[in-house]
């Protein structure tokens, strides 16, 4: 199978297909495309160089060896980073618990940082949402301990399951 590649105007798609059928430097342009990239996002999850330096080579591991079977589902970026994800997940899974941040974060991350006009505030977007849905949990649990303090209060309040309601009967024994 031929599949002509010309260059840097070539999909990441077509020259998948390209190297799956024997074109090395289609290989190695997909790898120039895509290493700074994945490197750093693999730096900001794990926060160590050394071991995203272990899975980065992971990650690429899984890429040759998966070459054969590829199909053009999704996008490229799409499959590279689902690998990238499954194999921190298991990183993660395998380890007891997170380590905190080293103390050089900042300096670690600075040196891999986004070209201006490219960041996204998805992170800070993901967290107002968890901080929205904690607040409309917590307005619920109070309204629910007003309204039971209030039935209390009034005396109309609906007796527990199995508690003696009027007339000594207990609630799930029913009349008569």
């Amino acid at each position: 199978m031929d599949i002509p590649v010309d260059g840097t105007l070539a999909s990441d798609e077509t020259l998948m297909l390209a190297w799956a059928a024997g074109d090395l430097p289609s290989f190695e342009q997909l790898y120039a495309r895509h290493r700074t990239r994945l490197y750093r996002y693999l730096l900001r999850q794990l926060r160590q160089p050394a071991l995203a330096d272990d899975v980065f080579q992971d990650v690429w591991q899984r890429v040759v060896a998966a070459r054969s079977e590829w199909t053009p589902d999704a996008s490229f970026a799409t499959w590279l980073y689902r690998i990238a994800h499954n194999r921190m997940t298991d990183h993660w899974r395998a380890r007891p618990y997170r380590p905190p941040a080293p103390s050089d974060a900042a300096a670690l991350t600075a040196v891999h940082a986004d070209p201006p006009g490219t960041a996204v505030p998805g992170f800070f977007l993901q967290h107002l949402g968890y901080v929205g849905l904690w607040w409309l949990f917590a307005l619920f649990v109070v309204a629910f301990w007003v309204r039971i303090l209030r039935d209390e209060l009034r005396g109309d309040a609906v007796p527990l399951v199995g508690s003696a309601g009027p007339a000594g009967r207990t609630v799930d024994e029913g009349p008569g």
